[in-house]
């Protein structure tokens, strides 16, 4: 019996957003450290939807800081600044 895909198909959108880091300009460290992530949250139990969430927050912060397991100051400060500077609301520059 196949699973039910439900109105917000989570998993489909977690398949192709890994997809995406498979193929981006990434590091492999990078990349590594995500999948790594990734099946370690699904063997804990971890939802589709969380999983997805944090997938798309770590995609943005191996971006944004480089090489993202050993940033350097100046990056976290970067990514902070902008993160306050965006139009985000206060609750969701308290997420990110």
């Amino acid at each position: 019996m196949a699973a039910r895909q439900g109105v917000h198909d989570y998993e489909g959108k977690l398949r192709r957003a890994l997809e995406r880091i498979e193929s981006s300009d990434l590091s492999g460290d990078a990349k590594r450290a995500i999948l790594d992530f990734v099946r370690a949250s699904r063997a804990n139990g971890r939802g589709s939807a969380r999983t997805l969430r944090y997938v798309t927050d770590l995609r943005r912060l191996a971006a944004d800081l480089g090489p993202f397991l050993e940033p350097t100051r100046e990056a976290v400060e970067r990514l902070l600044a902008d993160v306050e500077d965006s139009d985000l609301a206060p609750d969701t520059k308290l997420a990110v």
